[in-house]
């Protein structure tokens, strides 16, 4: 007769299931060899996936936070450009005081334009941290599909005690070993494809930052070339308003 039973073996494997009725149960198999190679070929398959989850996270930890640091950069270079442009103004602002000419109007407007120009390029800059996220994750989704793949191993493992659970203990345990022999040539193969993981995910995290360096570059001079833009608007207002007040 087959009973679904709940078992629970060597605190490993642990199986939930429905008790249609209760029979007395001979444990001594438990140490059988086919036992100690199924639940060895778990913990291996756990093992594996923990190790999967950690190159994840840690992969998508460095990769995003070099993004960060490269975005901090950039900031940091524009900031220091913009005071320089903002050094020039105020210069030429203060000549044409000397000369007699109030020209604030001149740095007040091409000041907040240059603010403008930062504020946007931080908005793209943000969009280029979002795509890096996105790309990232979409990037090591193979590692989700291994993933999967191993908790799907934990469970036919598990399943193996609930399919071959006999009273005739011959046949129980000839089927573990032909249930195993399947499984664990699966779980090879997924311990084959999980070898080198640290080393795929590697040229995925860098193309990202990659791409996202090339974003950030792209935000901060398209702000740092309308920005010098700026300084030259400046410049242009504060020789016409003392060109017109020599001619007045």
């Amino acid at each position: 007769m087959r009973i679904a039973i709940a078992l629970c073996i060597l605190a490993t494997f642990c199986i939930v299931s429905t008790v249609y009725a209760a029979i007395p149960i001979n444990f001594d198999y438990l140490e059988d060899e086919y036992f100690i190679k199924i639940k060895n070929a778990k913990l291996n398959v756990e093992h594996i996936v923990q190790r999967i989850e950690r190159v994840q996270a840690d992969t998508t930890e460095d990769a995003l936070l070099t993004v960060t640091k490269r975005w901090n950069q950039q900031i940091n270079n524009y900031r220091d450009y913009v005071n320089l442009l903002f050094n020039s103004m105020r210069r030429e602002i203060n000549n044409a005081k000397i000369r007699g000419v109030d020209a604030q109007f001149c740095y007040d407007t091409n000041f907040w334009a240059i603010n403008e120009h930062g504020n946007i390029a931080y908005q793209s800059a943000t969009k280029c941290q979002e795509s890096a996220e996105k790309s990232i994750e979409n990037s090591l989704g193979f590692l989700d599909n291994l993933k999967s793949l191993g908790y799907e191993l934990i469970k036919e493992l598990n399943d193996i005690f609930l399919n071959c659970y006999d009273d005739d203990t011959t046949k129980m345990q000839n089927c573990f070993l032909s249930e195993f022999g399947k499984i664990n040539n699966s779980v090879k193969e997924f311990e084959q494809n999980a070898k080198y993981i640290e080393y795929n995910a590697l040229p995925t995290s860098n193309y990202v930052i990659l791409q996202a360096t090339q974003c950030l570059n792209n935000a901060y001079m398209l702000a740092r070339f309308e920005s010098q833009g700026a300084m030259m608007s400046n410049s242009r207002c504060v020789r016409n308003v003392v060109n017109k007040n020599l001619r007045v």
